[in-house]
């Protein structure tokens, strides 16, 4: 395991992507989701996703399990369709770098996502999802594995703040997205790598709407995983009011690992 960690800390000072997680550790993902919306009740959702990678080859594999949920919104139809597609296990294909290559049974993965949605979201919602390509099958699998992978970000590095565009989701009906500037930087905090997201700026529509983002990530650029992160979205309207606020948290704990006594997140 020492020699591992010193592999992954060569890569980060050559800038390429750090993957070297604990292998056959049962890994928990924390989800904490808090949404309040003018007019509408408060929406709380917690959930848990387990995660097991495994040595394949030159990659890994990885096994995904749903862990629990909690959900207070009686309307949160769509965590429930995600509970119900986790119940059963996921087993991602990853390369060395931690990119996702493929799902094993990729279509009876997706007949059980789908059969969800009907039976929780309806079969207005169902239906598009039995048209997607595989292309699009994949990436929205991969998105829920991807919570816990910072390869990329370990191999960065610290970096000085630098401009970026962040997409913030409209709150009119119709509207086109709109691009918040803002500002991207990592800097090391201890024995790890946090990477700070901040970006605001006007909506589009309605006019004089405004949209800020407020994301931290910790992770731990020896593994390139997750810590901790941390997002806020909070868009007001022309007078200040509040429209949407939307607070994430997603926490990766290491049972019985380094991690667990040297940090707990």
């Amino acid at each position: 395991m020492i020699a591992e960690w010193l592999v992954a800390a060569l890569l980060a000072q050559a800038g390429t992507p750090v993957f070297a997680p604990p292998p056959g550790v049962v890994l928990t993902l924390d989800i904490d989701h808090r949404q309040t919306e003018a007019g509408k009740p408060e929406k709380h959702y917690r959930s848990v996703r387990r995660i097991v990678f495994e040595r394949d080859g030159a990659g890994w594999r990885a096994t995904l399990t749903h862990g629990g949920a909690s959900v207070d919104a009686p309307g949160d139809a769509f965590a429930r369709a995600m509970a119900a597609t986790l119940a059963q296990p996921i087993v991602y294909r990853l390369d060395a770098a931690g990119t996702v290559t493929g799902v094993d049974a990729i279509d009876a993965v997706w007949t059980r996502f789908v059969a969800a949605m009907r039976t929780t979201v309806g079969e207005r919602a169902a239906t598009p999802l039995e048209a997607l390509p595989a292309a699009a099958r994949l990436g929205m699998l991969r998105s829920l594995i991807a919570d816990v992978i910072e390869a990329r970000a370990a191999g960065e590095g610290p970096f000085p703040a630098e401009p970026i565009d962040l997409p913030a989701a409209p709150i009119a009906a119709g509207a086109a997205p709109a691009m918040l500037p803002g500002t991207r930087m990592a800097a090391r905090v201890g024995d790890r790598l946090e990477v700070t997201l901040k970006a605001a700026g006007p909506l589009g529509q309605p006019a004089g709407a405004t949209s800020s983002i407020e994301r931290t990530t910790r992770i731990d650029p020896a593994t390139g995983l997750l810590d901790q992160r941390r997002e806020r979205v909070v868009t007001r309207l022309t007078d200040g009011t509040p429209a949407l606020s939307r607070d994430m948290t997603f926490t990766l704990r290491y049972p019985g690992t380094r991690q667990e006594t040297r940090r707990k997140p």
